[in-house]
């Protein structure tokens, strides 16, 4: 199912991610952040880009994995303008 693939390429990458974000040394400053922006941080966490790979897994069932592939190398340009 696309959102078991999800969660775990989610997992994997904050498995991935967390060592680095300790040895950089200043963990403490991240929880003096006011409450709205922990909404914001959480909300971009979840509508785009969980949002994105759950859309991109229906995608998939809709068009071959080649178009889908194909149209997923316009995100850079499309993520500039």
């Amino acid at each position: 199912r696309s959102q078991d693939v999800t969660i775990i390429r989610f997992i994997l990458g904050f498995i991935g991610l967390s060592p680095l974000f300790f040895l950089q040394g200043e963990t403490a400053s991240i929880y003096n952040l006011a409450p709205h922006i922990w909404g914001i941080i959480i909300g971009c966490a979840i509508f785009s880009t969980a949002g994105g790979y759950l859309l991109y897994y229906h995608g998939i069932k809709k068009v071959s994995t080649s178009t889908a592939g194909f149209l997923e190398l316009f995100t850079p340009v499309v993520s500039i303008g």
